[in-house]
């Protein structure tokens, strides 16, 4: 069934280098209260790894029409950063190439692993 299920929603390379980037960072569950924030870039993040172009436009569209509306009040800084980080993508005309054509891309992997995982960010530096 699963040989049935390769279509053009998923992609071979580019998929799997975003999956390496974040080794199984979507499959983390650190039983914690999630914001609306880390929810919203936890999707995000999870169908851009997976190669599953699909269910990446179906999140982005959401955006386009407006339907996340669900925020956080004390998230607002996060929000604000998913949303700008959203525009970008949405601006973007292939996000799935690699990262070696378009190196920004990963940085906003790195933004989207940061903006839903925020628990597996390493500490600053503490500068003396």
């Amino acid at each position: 069934m699963a040989e049935a299920r390769k279509d053009s929603t998923r992609i071979g390379t580019p998929g799997a280098e975003m999956r390496d980037m974040v080794t199984g960072a979507g499959m983390i569950d650190l039983s914690l209260r999630r914001t609306s924030t880390q929810r919203k870039a936890g999707r995000l993040l999870d169908s851009w790894i997976a190669g599953d172009r699909r269910r990446l436009d179906d999140e982005l569209q959401q955006w386009r029409d407006g339907k996340l509306t669900e925020k956080d009040p004390e998230d607002e800084g996060r929000e604000e950063l998913l949303r700008c980080l959203v525009e970008q993508m949405m601006e973007e005309p292939d996000l799935f190439a690699p990262r070696s054509e378009k190196m920004h891309l990963g940085v906003w992997v790195d933004l989207l692993l940061h903006l839903a995982h925020p628990e597996l960010a390493e500490p600053a530096a503490v500068l003396d």
